[in-house]
């Protein structure tokens, strides 16, 4: 058996005049095909096995990346981050280090006044919708790139789009890397109202605590003058007490109008007495009207804080006068706040920070928020605040407000 090819040989004339005849035997031509069918296999069967090794690390290295995941887990887990993410109450926006909006929440946008859906702006630079965006590009909240640490921002005053916000910053990082960050933030006003519900019950609580200890002491009092029969004595005290009491609460009452400032004051009045201290009223004080500058709350915490370190300030000086001075009045363009104790001073070592979060001279932990919110309330309001001073020891803190009607 064969397989033969044949063809004509042709003179010049056209005519055939013979015959080429060509063949092979077919058990040659099976021998030459397994002869070199072999590399060809071979080479097959190699590329076969790194196919194989390549396509399992490959997809080894998939699932790495997946967090070890199947297609149904993982699709699972992204509705289950996205239902998460539009039920946080705050807004939420994760960003690259260039500023692509990586992730956002409605909540976000609605806090904002941004008019798209949260799919419409993934992948957009942040910066074509809040302004200023410097927060959200790693600067701190005064907009400093240079003051930037690495480590988290808590409860940060910013103001984008026109709203002031409460904001805490968080580091995305990868293998250490730092690749963005994920910024959370609610209104201050929404902030304020849980916070300061708390401030005025503390602030209640301390009051009463104040009033009970207070009043205990003259109950005794007048209740030893009846025992021993003194009854003219104990009437001389009652009507003493009740006369005093109430030239200060007409004073404080009619000076300043708020009556927010008016019960903060006294309670500090009457905190300042059980502590052993005096807590004047400057004669040129007057609160005719709530500032527009800032709100009841707002006031208030500047004014607590402040008295709050000048008491303290003052109890570290054994040889202060025990005398803190206070100077709140509106009379003028601006709402002027001073409030001048007879303390140990400033620091030097915390001079240049006194006004960072967590920065305080005491050693117990909790402290220096204070004057970190004083701060940040007359830094929104466009305030100024100075630092000086008092004679022959102590602190003077005067703070100046634009209070535009």
């Amino acid at each position: 058996m064969a397989i033969r090819g044949k063809s004509a040989i042709i003179d010049r004339d056209g005519e055939i005049v013979g015959v080429v005849s060509v063949g092979y035997l077919l058990d040659s031509i099976s021998d030459w095909m397994m002869f070199y069918s072999y590399p060809v296999i071979f080479a097959l069967v190699l590329l076969m096995l790194f196919s194989t090794l390549g396509a399992l690390l490959f997809t080894r290295h998939i699932k790495q990346q997946m967090f070890n995941m199947e297609p149904e887990e993982i699709a699972m887990n992204l509705h289950l981050q996205h239902s998460i993410l539009q039920s946080v109450y705050e807004g939420i926006i994760a960003t690259d280090l260039k500023g692509q909006i990586l992730s956002v929440n409605s909540k976000a946008l609605s806090t904002l006044g941004i008019a798209h859906q949260p799919q419409n702006v993934i992948g957009r630079n942040i910066q074509e919708f809040v302004t200023p965006a410097a927060f959200f590009l790693g600067a701190n909240a005064f907009g400093d790139f240079e003051k930037v640490q690495p480590e988290t921002l808590q409860d940060e005053l910013i103001t984008c789009n026109g709203e002031t916000l409460v904001a805490s910053r968080v580091n995305i990082t990868d293998n250490n890397l730092q690749i963005g960050w994920v910024v959370s933030f609610r209104r201050r006003n929404d902030f304020n109202t849980l916070t300061s519900q708390i401030t005025q019950i503390r602030q209640h609580n301390d009051n009463l605590r104040v009033i009970s200890h207070e009043y205990a002491n003259r109950l005794s009092t007048i209740g030893g003058l009846i025992q021993i029969g003194a009854y003219d004595e104990a009437m001389h005290a009652i009507r003493k007490e009740t006369e005093s009491k109430q030239k200060l609460i007409d004073f404080i009452s009619q000076t300043f109008r708020s009556k927010v400032i008016a019960g903060l004051l006294l309670g500090k009045y009457s905190r300042a007495r059980e502590l052993g201290l005096t807590l004047e009223f400057d004669p040129m004080c007057q609160l005719t009207q709530q500032p527009d500058c800032l709100s009841p709350d707002e006031l208030a915490a500047i004014l607590g804080n402040l008295l709050d370190n000048a008491f303290e300030a003052t109890l570290k000086n054994p040889v202060s006068s025990q005398l803190i001075t206070l100077l709140l009045m509106d009379t003028t363009e601006e709402l002027v706040i001073e409030v001048s104790d007879n303390g140990t001073g400033i620091p030097d070592e915390i001079s240049n920070t006194l006004f960072a979060k967590g920065v305080s001279s005491k050693t117990q932990p909790g402290h220096g928020i204070g004057l970190y919110l004083v701060h940040q309330y007359v830094t929104q309001a466009k305030g100024t605040i100075l630092i000086d001073e008092a004679e022959p020891q102590g602190t003077i803190f005067s703070i100046f407000i634009p209070n535009k009607s």
